[in-house]
């Protein structure tokens, strides 16, 4: 009911047409904060993998299905393109490419992201949907269709294995290429004057922090909801939430060496921007809540390590960093697309404030946010919680032993 509500406030944005992209910039907040976590997550199960950890098996399932959250981004995605100017209208990355750019290399280049995601979840999934398959005799369709003639044989473990290393790396990649394509096409270059080498990486490191947030998320409503307290440990958490604090801190690293730069620098076509609209002056306090939310407190909660050896401590952290992405999303798009001046301008006059949002605004906010939620839960549902054979491996490879007067895991790598 929310998602249609949502789809009530885009048709009633609709209907004030395209051709002015002011009234949109609470909807491309929308798309880049829903791109960036649905898109983001998928990467927590590969990266520990890449690392042969051996406390990731509870929480692959917890990050791969935020990949059906594309499905939405896509659609989100479209009406962007008829927002922004062509290639020839502004200074962008694609320089004088003659055709097709940004709209049509952007499209495939999030169509290709959107479908390695979808992959990248459904060759992990193969082994269990087809215990699913078997336990059902053949009349689950989904896991009919899906887990293909998969029986277990050594061939097709080693073949998914593969599969999981090859899609897991090139979507690492892509996931850094798009975000970084989408900043600089439906963001910066829509400012005049507007240029930072340190913006790209800025918006893919909220990126990787959203990673880690939306999965801790996930995974403590999958435990919370499920009952599932006895195979999500502690563990789990104690160890993304080391990571998520690493990424806090360069959250704040890299706006801090935007920030000193321009700060020094005094260039005024630079200080109108990145002080006088993205960090001061005119939305202040946007910014210095999710200053607060993305780097004040969770330094202060995580770097108490009984709070982040808990559920609770980087789970707060995580609902904290994920309030701080949006705002900050909100801070990228809104002004942005209120401004009225050619993009080929020298540079921007006034910096532009941030409105409140209307009600087309708040419905599509609450829409979007309501669609990605249905997606991922019916994944979870169609899924399970939980990776069956990454579980079972992990725990093939662990067991509890007595020493001195304590019971210690013991974890066999056999690598």
């Amino acid at each position: 009911m929310l998602f249609v509500g949502g789809v009530a406030g885009f048709a009633m944005r609709l209907g004030s047409g395209l051709e002015d992209r002011g009234p949109w910039g609470y909807y491309a907040a929308v798309f880049g904060f829903l791109f960036t976590v649905g898109q983001a997550a998928p990467m927590v199960s590969f990266v520990p993998r890449l690392a042969r950890a051996r406390w990731h098996g509870p929480l692959t399932r917890a990050s791969q299905v935020v990949a059906v959250a594309g499905l939405l981004n896509v659609l989100l995605f479209l009406p962007l393109l008829w927002l922004v100017p062509s290639n020839a209208e502004r200074v962008t990355v694609w320089f004088n490419w003659p055709w097709g750019a940004p709209h049509f290399f952007d499209t495939i280049f999030v169509l290709m992201l959107v479908v390695n995601g979808f992959a990248f979840l459904w060759v992990q999934a193969i082994p269990d949907l087809a215990a699913l398959r078997v336990q059902s005799g053949g009349t689950h369709r989904l896991a009919r269709l899906l887990s293909g003639s998969f029986i277990g044989t050594p061939k097709q473990w080693k073949v998914q294995r593969i599969g999981l290393a090859v899609l897991g790396g090139c979507y690492v990649m892509n996931f850094i290429f798009v975000q970084s394509l989408i900043s600089l096409d439906y963001v910066m270059t829509l400012v005049p004057g507007w240029k930072s080498s340190m913006f790209p990486a800025f918006y893919s490191i909220n990126g990787l922090l959203a990673a880690t947030a939306t999965t801790i998320v996930v995974l403590a409503l999958i435990r919370r909801f499920y009952g599932l307290q006895r195979y999500i440990t502690v563990d789990q958490f104690w160890n993304i939430a080391k990571i998520m604090l690493a990424l806090n801190l360069a959250w704040a690293y890299h706006w801090w060496a935007d920030f000193l730069t321009t700060w020094y620098g005094r260039v005024p076509r630079e200080t109108v921007v990145t002080l006088g609209m993205r960090s001061f002056g005119e939305n202040t306090w946007l910014f210095v809540i999710a200053f607060i939310c993305c780097f004040v407190l969770p330094l202060l909660i995580l770097m108490w390590n009984p709070w982040r050896k808990s559920v609770a401590g980087p789970t707060v952290v995580a609902v904290l960093s994920l309030i701080g992405i949006f705002i900050q999303r909100i801070i990228d798009y809104v002004p942005t697309y209120l401004v009225t001046q050619d993009p080929l301008d020298h540079e921007l006059h006034e910096a532009i404030a941030i409105p409140w949002p209307g009600l087309p605004d708040v419905l599509i906010i609450v829409g979007g946010l309501a669609g990605a939620i249905f997606l991922i839960t019916w994944a979870v549902k169609a899924l399970g919680p939980l990776s069956n054979w990454e579980m079972q491996e992990c725990m093939l490879l662990r067991r509890n032993e007595k020493f001195l007067n304590a019971e210690v895991p013991y974890v066999i790598k056999p690598q």
